[in-house]
């Protein structure tokens, strides 16, 4: 019987708790925390600059 009843309760649970994850209280994609590429490719130079002075 609760075999039963865990798999009827499991599916819209775990639907509910990955909507209230991505799509729940508002959530919105601001510019401010979107990742720029700029600090990312500085450090990768300041490294292949470091290593060719080896």
């Amino acid at each position: 019987m609760i075999k039963k009843l865990y798999k009827i309760i499991i599916v819209p649970y775990t639907l509910f708790l990955l909507y209230l994850m991505f799509l729940g209280m508002g959530r919105r994609q601001y510019e401010d925390n979107l990742l720029t590429l700029e600090p990312v490719l500085a450090t990768i130079n300041f490294i292949k600059g470091a290593a060719s002075l080896k």
